[in-house]
């Protein structure tokens, strides 16, 4: 897997649980969209 940029995030988020689904970009302009799993690696901040 590569470096991505976050283009859409939303979903439920609190101390007990998430559920949260994204859309991501990669370099070439390559969309993808999906579930954020449990053991995803954020690097430095998502805004």
């Amino acid at each position: 897997m590569g470096k991505y940029k976050v283009v859409s995030l939303f979903g439920i988020l609190d101390a007990m649980s998430e559920h949260l689904h994204l859309a991501i970009s990669d370099e070439n302009g390559h969309v993808q969209g999906g579930n954020m799993m449990n053991g995803c690696t954020v690097r430095t901040t998502l805004e």
